[in-house]
């Protein structure tokens, strides 16, 4: 089954849809679902035009073939002013062609050779105010290609609200068309790759319908200049396995290119830490995966442990001797329960907790 929609908006009857003068005020209209390769589906239902505007129409279609293509047929049933009227068709969507993103190829997996990231589409569920099919993924240097070879503007559901400093928190607003979850991913450090520890900063996050404004750190050893971020989101929980590639069954995904900077007032050639230092862990609340940024002013033995409620030991994060300067590690509580857990580390005399929420 394939749900489809479709909205056109101030065409003028009296040119290129219908022969004759412009409708008048109101005129009964028949629409059909309607099959470029196989013809007519199924017989919709009458509506009215008010102004000669059409509203939206959203209908479904059980079992299609690959390759067809799924559109509405206007038929005009009356008009008040007696001319003759002709049907019109209009093209609604390829069975076949996803919403694909647009990060700089082939740095990024965005092609479907590549096996990129593609959401079907609905006709409910995006990010924004709506999203496009794409026959391909559309990458270029500035994650805009999409945008900028079909002139429709369907990146346009995250907003940054802050800059994304170096060692400090970013934030970001969201918006969903629906109920759904959120994936993102930023190249903190690049490697032209989404893969690296603590680069999914947003994992299966809940969104409600409308705007949501989300924060996460950025590490202390992130790069600066220019990256690329993915965001995927869809209306069914993926419970930990949606990755920056492959297909997914509804949704969007939308690609950006953001700038990471250093902090006002320090630049790349600052010294390295005076402190021993554990920086607050994010996301926290969590479900699965955390991060935990911290900085070393010296080559330290540095152990970090996770305990549960009952102070038992349930994860050794690290165990090394680690060079100064600035660190992260990730936790994976996969195979963990929902509860209370205590972060600490120890480092050259310095020793530090942390409590961390794991919410399943």
């Amino acid at each position: 089954h394939v749900t489809a929609y479709y909205e056109h908006t101030n065409f003028d009857p009296g040119h290129a849809q219908f022969s004759g003068t412009a409708l008048g005020s109101v005129s009964q209209v028949n629409y059909y679902k309607y099959n470029f390769t196989g013809g007519i589906l199924e017989n919709g239902d009458s509506t009215y035009v008010l102004e000669a505007v059409i509203p939206r129409v959203l209908f479904g279609v059980d079992n299609p073939s690959n390759g067809d293509q799924i559109g509405i047929r206007w038929m005009p049933a009356c008009r008040n002013d007696g001319e003759t009227t002709t049907a019109v068709t209009y093209l609604v969507a390829d069975i076949d062609d996803p919403d694909l993103g647009d990060a700089p190829e082939p740095t990024y997996p965005t092609l479907t050779s590549s096996n990129g990231a593609q959401h079907l589409l609905d006709g409910v569920t995006f990010l924004g105010n709506g999203v496009d099919t794409d026959v391909n993924g559309q990458g270029n240097t500035t994650a805009d290609g999409d945008d900028t070879l079909d002139g429709n503007d369907d990146e346009d559901g995250i907003t940054f609200t802050t800059a994304m400093s170096i060692g400090q928190q970013a934030c970001f607003d969201v918006v969903a068309s629906v109920s759904g979850y959120l994936n993102t991913w930023v190249d903190f450090n690049h490697l032209n790759a989404w893969d690296d520890p603590g680069e999914h900063i947003i994992a299966d996050q809940p969104l409600s319908a409308g705007t949501t404004n989300i924060c996460f750190n950025v590490p202390a050893d992130a790069q600066s200049g220019n990256t690329y971020l993915r965001f995927r989101f869809s209306s069914d929980n993926p419970a930990g396995t949606m990755a920056y590639t492959g297909k997914w069954t509804n949704g969007e995904v939308e690609d950006y290119m953001e700038s990471i900077s250093y902090p006002l007032g320090i630049d790349e050639h600052s010294e390295l830490p005076a402190v021993f230092q554990l920086s607050l862990t994010y996301p926290n609340p969590f479900n699965p995966v955390t991060h935990l940024d911290y900085q070393l002013p010296s080559m330290s033995a540095v152990n970090i442990t996770i305990y549960n409620i009952k102070g038992r030991q349930v994860e050794t994060l690290a165990d090394e001797i680690q060079p100064a300067g600035y660190h992260a590690v990730e936790w994976n509580a996969t195979a963990f329960p929902s509860g209370l857990y205590m972060a600490v580390l120890h480092a050259g005399g310095f020793s530090v907790k942390q409590k961390l929420i794991l919410l399943k």
